[in-house]
């Protein structure tokens, strides 16, 4: 009987620990803005279940940012000098992966400029 309830038991959590993978898995992170915060050394992500610990690279870049701080719904990071212009960002998750475009500066021809 004990070995009996004892296997029933494992059966059990067994179940329970794939059901949370599975539902861990199933919520993606929701991105709502991303931008680079005043003095442009620290690039800010907002948004809806963000990874507390993600990978960030730039440009296909070796080495990802350096992480200041992360949650559910902020993701801060440090930036290298950067030129203006337009890079990719991947933010990566274990296996999720979405990749991002960082717009730094003025991009595009200036408001006031005659052709």
């Amino acid at each position: 009987m004990f070995l009996r309830t004892l296997k029933l038991t494992f059966a059990i959590v067994i179940s329970l620990a794939f059901a949370q993978l599975a539902f861990a898995q199933e919520v993606r992170p929701i991105v709502e803005s991303l931008g680079v915060e005043a003095g442009g050394s620290v690039l800010r992500i907002d948004g809806r279940h963000l990874a507390r610990m993600p990978r960030l690279v730039l440009n296909g870049q070796s080495d990802p940012l350096v992480l200041l701080s992360a949650s559910d719904h902020e993701i801060r990071a440090a930036l290298p000098p950067m030129e203006c212009g337009s890079y990719s960002l991947r933010v990566i998750h274990g296996t999720y992966e979405q990749e991002l475009s960082l717009e730094i500066g003025p991009i595009g021809p200036a408001l006031d400029e005659k052709r």
